[in-house]
């Protein structure tokens, strides 16, 4: 028999189940899984789910964290042994706006990357698995894929994309392997089939589904995340006499100490905290930096650069690297979060939201 044991990655996941929920609102319903049934529903003939690792960093929002705890400890009484949350942890993150010099701090999420590939590649080490999916759209988990098939070559691997989530690289990857990406959007059957009861009791213990996750999802505003378009026929508002200065702040690991984009907002409304904003948005207000590349880490220009072969650093107008922007930001940046006002002699009120790809806005 042939032991398989899943590697979650928390965030992406959830946050994936948050994005397809805009163009399909059944994606609510599935916050609240059987985790491990959803992944039997998986296994081949000879085949069996030994394990299934949730990676993921507690929250330091107290209802959010009572959520997922409630989440995880349905899954754990009803699973035993098969379901396990490794944790990672928050640190305090300062920001210091380039325009008005405002200081704040966001919270961080550190060491998922990290616990995955430890996790993974220990278990390969010591004989504890034939098997891994890999569930994620994060191609910095490349590297110990990579590496696991060269000394573990007998050792199958199979990578899942959350729902709403991709990534190139990844795909290209694991075609090399001559294995198929698995979609989750494309599995909504299982998904329903592994829905828990809004109350699950077992042995005198029960946890009841969030009172939140119930809800329908609100009606999205005018200028939510949008399914991806290309980038010619993109629609961006275009400003007829601004009210107000948004400041964006895209905490990525790809950028350094978080990019920042200043637009002119004249929707009639701001965007809500943990509602997500279309890209275009923002991408197309970058008009204010001389080279594309100055705004990267090595991440980011390792990243571009594999992703892109004909990349032009010095053309900011370039098709790719615009394009290339709006996938990082549909992948990998979160929810909108108020963290700043301040005046400006020459703005006047500039109001500061950040999207992140490492914070759990809700």
């Amino acid at each position: 028999m042939q032991r398989v044991t899943v590697y979650l990655d928390g965030f992406n996941f959830y946050y994936s189940l948050k994005r397809a929920r805009k163009t399909d609102p059944d994606f609510q319903k599935f916050y609240w899984l059987d985790i491990v049934k959803f992944f039997d529903h998986f296994m081949q003939p000879g085949q069996v789910l030994q394990k299934v690792y949730y990676f993921t960093a507690p929250d330091n929002d107290m209802p959010r964290r009572a959520r997922q705890d409630a989440l995880f400890k349905a899954n754990r009484l009803l699973n035993d042994d098969r379901f396990d949350v490794v944790y990672g942890k928050y640190y305090e993150k300062p920001i210091t706006c380039r325009i008005c010099n405002a200081k704040y701090t966001i919270p961080e999420e550190k060491r998922t990357d990290v616990n995955i590939s430890a996790y993974m590649m220990h278990d390969c080490a010591q004989n504890h698995t034939d098997a891994i999916i890999l569930v994620t759209a994060d191609s910095d988990l490349i590297t110990p894929i990579e590496l696991i098939k060269q000394h573990h070559p007998n050792i199958k691997i199979k990578v899942f994309f959350p729902p709403n989530a991709f990534s190139k690289d990844f795909s290209n990857l694991i075609k090399s392997y001559n294995q198929k990406i698995t979609l989750l959007k494309k599995h909504k059957t299982r998904f329903n089939n592994s829905i828990l009861p809004e109350t699950v009791t077992k042995n005198g213990s029960s946890y009841t589904i969030p009172e939140k996750w119930k809800n329908p999802p609100a009606t999205p505003a005018v200028i939510a995340g949008s399914d991806p378009q290309p980038l010619s026929t993109a629609t961006v508002p275009q400003p007829t006499q601004p009210t107000t200065k948004v400041m964006f702040i895209i905490d990525s690991k790809y950028f350094h100490d978080g990019l920042e984009v200043l637009v002119d907002w004249t929707l009639p409304y701001l965007p809500r905290t943990g509602e997500y904003v279309n890209a275009w948005l923002w991408i197309n207000a970058m008009t204010n930096f001389e080279r594309a590349d100055k705004l990267l880490t090595k991440d980011g220009s390792d990243f571009l650069s594999r992703h892109f072969k004909d990349y032009q650093p010095n053309n900011p107008d370039h098709e790719d690297w615009r394009n290339w922007l709006y996938e990082i930001s549909i992948n990998t940046t979160g929810h909108v979060k108020y963290v700043s006002f301040s005046n400006h002699e020459t703005y006047g009120t500039v109001v500061h939201l950040v999207l992140s790809d490492n914070v759990a806005w809700n």
